[in-house]
C-alpha cells in the first residue's frame, strides 16, 4: 500500500469535508479477484486478493474515522500492473454546522401558583469540554420555551401568558448565550429540560457497522 495523498472533494458526492487517496500498486489480477472492506467502527481497512490458491490480506489502520458512504475504489488495471486506488473521505459534524436559525429543543416550566418569580431564568454550568444549561425556578404560570442555535448564539426564547384583570397578557422574553464557536448539531444533547453543548467534536462520532466497498473498474 502507498502513501495518503490529499485529493479534492468530488462535486456531487456523499458529504464530507475533505479526503484522501490510498493506492495498491503492482496487484496483477483482475477486478473480481479482489475485496475491500471498512472495518472497526470505519477506522480500519482490509484488503484481499486471491490468485489462485493463494489469498493475500492487507490492512490499514486509518488516521480518522470513514463512513460507507465516503469510502469508493476504482481499479486501473493497465497502470503498475493493476493499481487499486481508494478514496477516504472524512464525514463532517453530524448534520453539520446550522446555518441560520435552527430549533434544537422546546419545553415547558410548569407553573407554581406560590412561586414569586418574575421569569424563568437559564442557568449555565461550564466544564472543561462542555456547558449545560439548565432553567430556574418556576414563575405563577407555565412558560414555554424554545431553544434556538444562531451560529455560535444560544437563544432560549419564552412565552408565558399572564392574567392583568379580565385581560390575559401573552409576554415574550429572550435570554442569548454567546458560545466560543459554532456548534457542529451532534454536539448537542438533551436530558429532561437541561442542554449540554460539547465544545469538542468527538473523533468517531458515527457508528459504522463493518461493510465492503464496491470497486469499480476504470
Amino acid at each position: 500500500m502507498g502513501q495518503l495523498t490529499a485529493v479534492e472533494k468530488l462535486e456531487g458526492s456523499a458529504p464530507y469535508t475533505s479526503a484522501n487517496l490510498l493506492p495498491i500498486s503492482h496487484l496483477g489480477c483482475g477486478v473480481e479477484d479482489m475485496t475491500l472492506r471498512i472495518t472497526s467502527n470505519g477506522r480500519y481497512l482490509e484488503f484481499t486478493r486471491s490468485n489462485g490458491e493463494t489469498r493475500e490480506v492487507q490492512g490499514f489502520n486509518l488516521p480518522y474515522q470513514v463512513l460507507e458512504s465516503t469510502v469508493s475504489a476504482k481499479y486501473y488495471p493497465s497502470e503498475n500492473q493493476g493499481t487499486l486506488y481508494v478514496r477516504l473521505g472524512k464525514p463532517g459534524l453530524k448534520g453539520g454546522v446550522a446555518q441560520g436559525e435552527h430549533t434544537v429543543h422546546t419545553f415547558t416550566v410548569p407553573g407554581n401558583p406560590s412561586s414569586n418569580v418574575h421569569r424563568v431564568v437559564v442557568h449555565v454550568d461550564q466544564g472543561n469540554d462542555s456547558y449545560r444549561f439548565y432553567p430556574g425556578p418556576a414563575t405563577k404560570y407555565d412558560t414555554n420555551f424554545t431553544v434556538v442555535l444562531v451560529g455560535a448564539v444560544l437563544e432560549f426564547r419564552t412565552v408565558f401568558s399572564e392574567p392583568e384583570g379580565n385581560v390575559v397578557k401573552t409576554i415574550h422574553g429572550k435570554q442569548s448565550v454567546q458560545l466560543p464557536t459554532p456548534p457542529g448539531l451532534d454536539q448537542i444533547s438533551l436530558n429532561g429540560n437541561d442542554l449540554v453543548v460539547r465544545t469538542k467534536a468527538s473523533d468517531a462520532q458515527y457508528n459504522q457497522a463493518d461493510a465492503a466497498v464496491p470497486i469499480t473498474l476504470a
